[in-house]
């Protein structure tokens, strides 16, 4: 289950590498084995993607809906971050309201 949603996340940078060279951020809260094998994927896609460069950006689990949530209310977001389900209300009420 892990690693298909490591694979998805990295195809989601897929969409990225069609144009231009592209430094993509991704916020995670993987780490030993599971940060390990992300590094992995992020190495195979980078070599299969020249050009693309993707920064993992370790966060502990219990900072990074806080993180998420100040990132998104100023407008600050990394180009892709992992989140659990149960975190999406939190996140969504910090989308700010254009008027």
């Amino acid at each position: 289950m892990k690693r298909l949603l490591l694979s998805a996340a990295l195809g989601l940078a897929a969409s990225f590498s069609v144009a231009s060279a592209q430094d993509l951020t991704f916020w995670h809260y993987w780490d030993g084995a599971n940060g390990e094998v992300l590094q992995g994927l992020i190495d195979q896609y980078e070599e299969a993607n020249p050009g693309v460069t993707i920064e993992a950006v370790f966060t502990p689990g219990s900072d990074l809906t806080t993180k998420l949530q100040t990132s998104i209310a100023g407008r600050q977001t990394p180009t892709m971050a992992i989140a659990d389900l149960v975190a999406m209300p939190l996140l969504t009420k910090c989308i700010p309201v254009k008027l």
